[in-house]
């Protein structure tokens, strides 16, 4: 009865981790003393198949996406500062930013320095303005150290192991820490190779050949596999 390429996929798999154990096997008996010309030349044709076969065998396997760890932007006390002079040196505004794993700078918010009085809520609206582009929100997080809890909306890793980036000149809460963006999976799809019925047929008489040499029996409830 012809197997499918799953069902191949699993015996590779099967007989790769059996094939481990062996090795560890006469490995012991090498180390032994044991030197049976025959035992090596075999252990190295059924690995030589084996570093063979995996440059063809292939499955379609899906990576689940994953938004990351929410972030927290730190307390700004200050300085707020009106004088124009001063503003230009230093910039007019309060920037919150990030960069993505390819050095893009990303804007998350921008406001008013001088707005000493509205600033967080300018903050806020302007994080949440942008969202469809940046994909990322903010929620409300008030405390000693915390201002916001960044939120990232997309299942991506383009910001894994990313910071927080503030305008200089900003005083930040004592006692907050940066911590990296964690946790990102960007989903993919691999459709695997797709094999011949001849392909096939040959893949699988070399791996029952290992199983008899080896003495293992395929999993039965892997797929269609067949016990032997």
């Amino acid at each position: 009865m012809a197997i499918t390429q799953t069902t191949l996929y699993s015996r590779y798999m099967q007989a790769s981790e059996a094939l481990e154990e062996h090795a560890v096997k006469v490995a012991e008996k090498l180390s032994g003393g044991n030197s049976d010309k025959q035992l090596i030349h075999k252990y190295n044709l059924m690995s030589s198949w084996m570093d063979y076969i995996k440059d063809f065998i292939s499955v379609s396997s899906v990576v689940e996406g994953a938004t990351p760890g929410s972030l927290i932007m730190p307390q700004i006390t200050g300085p707020f500062i009106t004088d124009p002079a001063t503003l230009a040196y230093i910039g007019a505004c309060i920037v919150l930013g990030i960069r993505d794993n390819e050095g893009t700078y990303i804007t998350i918010g921008r406001v008013n320095r001088a707005n000493a009085d509205t600033w967080k809520d300018d903050l806020y609206e302007a994080i949440n303005s942008r969202t469809i582009i940046t994909g990322i929100k903010c929620t409300p997080r008030s405390t000693s150290t915390a201002l916001y809890e960044i939120v990232f909306t997309e299942q991506s890793d383009k910001y894994n192991g990313q910071y927080l980036l503030v305008s200089p000149g900003l005083t930040i809460a004592d006692g907050y820490v940066f911590e990296p963006v964690r946790g990102g999976a960007t989903p993919s799809v691999f459709e695997g190779k797709n094999l011949t019925d001849e392909q096939i047929s040959k893949f699988n008489s070399v791996l029952e050949d290992i199983a008899i040499e080896l003495k293992i029996s395929y999993n039965k409830n892997s797929g269609n596999i067949v016990s032997y």
